[in-house]
């Protein structure tokens, strides 16, 4: 090997180098490491998702319902005097 073919190696070698920076993925792989899950646990996300969703759906029967099934105001008229016909 002469000098210039040294000098190309290291320009091909820089060249690269600084390319890297600017373009990883065509120069350098990617790689993810994903922790592995952990199983610990008591249960005790599950008691508490159940009791909020039984909290929701008794609001929504105390208070959901009752809105839905008005359809406006109830116009009841008394009158006054009731007359009663003896018989």
């Amino acid at each position: 090997m002469d000098i210039y073919d040294l000098e190309q190696v290291s320009l091909e070698r820089g060249l690269r180098r600084l390319l890297g920076y600017f373009l990883p993925s065509i120069y350098m792989p990617t790689v993810i490491n994903n922790p592995p899950g952990t199983t610990e646990g008591d249960g005790s996300s599950a008691i508490v998702l159940a009791v909020v969703v039984i909290l929701l759906v008794a609001l929504f029967l105390i208070f959901g319902l009752p809105r839905l099934s008005d359809r406006g105001d109830t116009n009841i008229n008394v009158p006054d005097k009731i007359q009663i016909e003896n018989r």
